[in-house]
């Protein structure tokens, strides 16, 4: 189980929609939005987590997608706090699920290389109640930048669960196709 201290570190960029009144539900698809400064989940929950509490009474569970984080342990001590940390294959890419005993916060992850425009522009459509899109969808429709960076890395993620590693894994931009069979031929 791995410890992290809390340092002095910048706030993060984390935007949560209103809670509803009692009695009203959301119809949002997100809680919120997070822009994490880095893919090191395990970095990244240490200065997220205590401004969640208020929103989830207590964080005890995070669920991600392993694609989208690098390694991350089974479970977390922050404090004198233990987090189980729970990655999956099957969850949507750019969420995070935060839950604690009676509440759950499912929130929109702007990838960490995404261009402050971009990472606005999801930040805050991903908390408007009319917007039902994806979190890849979003992503998307952010800007080419952002498309871009987002189809490297599921490439990069999808190439590693299919037993590639090592030092530098191929980015989408790195394939070239084949050359066609018909090339050079004249009629």
């Amino acid at each position: 189980m791995t410890q992290l201290p809390h340092a002095a570190r910048p706030t993060p960029r984390l935007r949560l929609s209103p809670e509803p009144a009692p009695g009203r539900q959301t119809h949002a698809r997100f809680d919120g939005a997070w822009w994490p400064r880095t893919h090191d989940l395990e970095a990244e929950l240490v200065d997220v987590i205590p401004l969640l509490d208020a929103r989830v009474t207590r964080v005890e569970r995070v669920c991600y997608p392993i694609a989208d984080w690098t390694d991350t342990p089974k479970r977390l001590m922050t404090g004198h706090r233990r987090l189980d940390l729970d990655g999956y294959n099957y969850q949507a890419t750019g969420t995070v699920r935060f839950a604690g005993p009676d509440d759950t916060v499912v929130l929109a992850v702007v990838a960490p290389e995404a261009e402050p425009e971009s990472a606005a522009w999801e930040l805050q459509a991903a908390l408007d109640s009319h917007e039902h899109r994806t979190a890849d969808e979003l992503s998307r429709a952010a800007g080419p930048a952002s498309r871009a960076q987002a189809t490297d890395r599921s490439a990069t993620a999808q190439w590693e669960n299919d037993g590639g590693g090592g030092d530098q894994a191929p980015l989408a931009s790195d394939y070239i196709p084949a050359p066609s069979p018909l090339a050079g031929l004249t009629r």
